[in-house]
């Protein structure tokens, strides 16, 4: 679906519409939700996403399945990288 460049929605309306999208069953409460964080993550800066380094959990490269796990259990983080050689070579993502 293409929309005109000029079409403008305000804030509020499309908060009202996700509202009565799932006040009417329109939308289910996990697509509610799912939009809403979407529209919240908008407004964020990497700056406020991001973890420092020195606060940050890492995952060798050569870990093993368990370790990993038993890092992620110890932390209660939800992702981590990975890095090979030294935490300046990251080379993925675990999450």
């Amino acid at each position: 679906m293409r929309l005109d460049a000029s079409f403008d929605i305000s804030e509020d309306d499309l908060s009202a519409a996700i509202y009565y999208g799932e006040k009417y069953g329109i939308l289910s409460g996990d697509e509610k939700q799912f939009i809403s964080n979407l529209l919240r993550f908008t407004k964020k800066t990497a700056e406020n996403a991001m973890i420092h380094r020195n606060k940050a959990i890492f995952i060798p490269y050569d870990a093993s399945v368990q370790e990993a796990i038993n890092i992620f259990k110890e932390t209660d983080v939800v992702r981590a990288p990975v890095y090979k050689n030294n935490l300046d070579t990251i080379i993925g993502l675990i999450d």
